[in-house]
């Protein structure tokens, strides 16, 4: 006891290190009976595909309903996926000049959209497209990939219109040509393609409620064309959404102050001495009705008219404010499938020249 007190350290240290040799231990352990049972799985599935490619096929009818159904399956699945990637229709082929007139076609049907779903716009908007519209002939190369990001465009408008934002501020696209250096209109971002389909990315900057950010989102995610939304920054607008002030009611014209008489009856009337209805003109009864005083008017009392009163309105709880949002917004497209390349047929050899002699 005396030795262990002595040396305690080295007690501590002794007890610790079986512990930890002890744990050790049974992690290996752990780690081998795993490593075993994934050799055993291993070896059993090893056998069951060699087992399988070794069988020989045989058309049952039990095989041919289950490819039936796998098929059935499949069509089923790539169905509903292509609802959710549906593509952009195919824009007209146009020259130089048709494109100038769609163009300006095309921006004149966005803002009358825009107004006819009470939605502010810029004046004189031209939705990303500045530069053409000044331009007066733009590269024929260009004209595909701007044709369709007009299309693409026109469904993010249809979103926010029926949304029914306050103000549409800008809407900004990625550069597909060497044209494109407006920095209004560009964003410095460019779109990816890989084996799988195209990235066209856009940003959107609006001011609206609430409400309608909600609807925009919502009408990003019902929408049957693929829309990722990327990033949403939402933040208090400085600039007042005007709103239409009822004009004052028309005051009540006063009315005429009443004139109230109080009634006072006659004095009793003697019977004359002369009889019924004769009298005297210097007698006594003709001195008493000269003499009987007649009604006067009461006094007239103005009364001021009093104004009725307003109807208490809605008692406000929470004033809402607008808001400004920026939006990032990607449009996926699935990539068109490139069709294979028909074979030529094999060119007949021709019949070998014999040597000239």
């Amino acid at each position: 006891m005396a030795w262990i007190k002595r040396n305690l350290l080295f007690v501590i240290s002794v007890v610790a290190g079986l512990a930890v040799t002890g744990y050790c231990g049974y992690l290996l352990y752990s780690a081998l009976g795993q490593a075993s049972a994934a050799s055993e799985e291993y070896r059993q599935k090893s056998k069951n595909l060699a087992d399988l490619e070794k069988k020989e096929t045989q058309p049952t009818d039990a095989n041919i309903a289950a490819a039936h159904a796998d098929q059935i399956r499949v069509r089923q699945f790539l169905a509903d996926f292509r609802k959710a990637f549906a593509d952009f229709p195919t824009p007209p082929k146009l020259d130089p000049h048709g494109f100038k007139d769609f163009l300006q076609h095309t921006i004149s049907r966005f803002g009358q959209e825009a107004t006819n779903a009470g939605v502010g716009l810029t004046p004189n908007y031209t939705f990303g497209f500045r530069s053409q519209v000044e331009t007066s002939l733009n590269p024929v190369e260009s004209i595909d990939p701007w044709m369709q990001q007009l299309e693409e465009i026109g469904t993010i408008l249809r979103i926010l219109y029926q949304a029914k934002i306050n103000f549409l501020i800008r809407i900004q696209r990625s550069s597909v040509s060497q044209d494109d250096n407006n920095g209004e209109d560009i964003i410095p971002i460019v779109g990816g393609t890989n084996q799988w389909g195209v990235v066209a990315p856009y940003k959107v900057d609006f001011r609206a409620f609430s409400t309608e950010i909600a609807a925009v989102l919502a009408g990003f995610a019902r929408s049957s064309n693929c829309f990722v939304v990327k990033t949403i920054s939402v933040a208090p607008s400085h600039v007042p959404i005007e709103t239409l002030v009822p004009p004052p009611p028309a005051e009540a014209p006063a009315a005429a102050p009443a004139q109230n008489y109080i009634y006072r009856p006659p004095a009793p009337v003697q019977p004359s001495p002369f009889g019924p209805g004769g009298f005297e003109r210097g007698g006594r009864e003709f001195r008493d009705r000269r003499m009987m005083p007649r009604p006067t008017p009461a006094p007239q009392q103005m009364q001021v008219p009093v104004a009725p009163a307003a109807p208490a309105g809605p008692e406000k709880v929470l004033w809402e404010q607008p808001l400004f949002v920026t939006i990032f917004v990607d449009v996926v497209k699935p990539k068109p499938v490139e069709q294979p390349k028909a074979q030529e047929p094999p060119k007949r050899a021709g019949r070998p020249r014999q040597a000239e002699h």
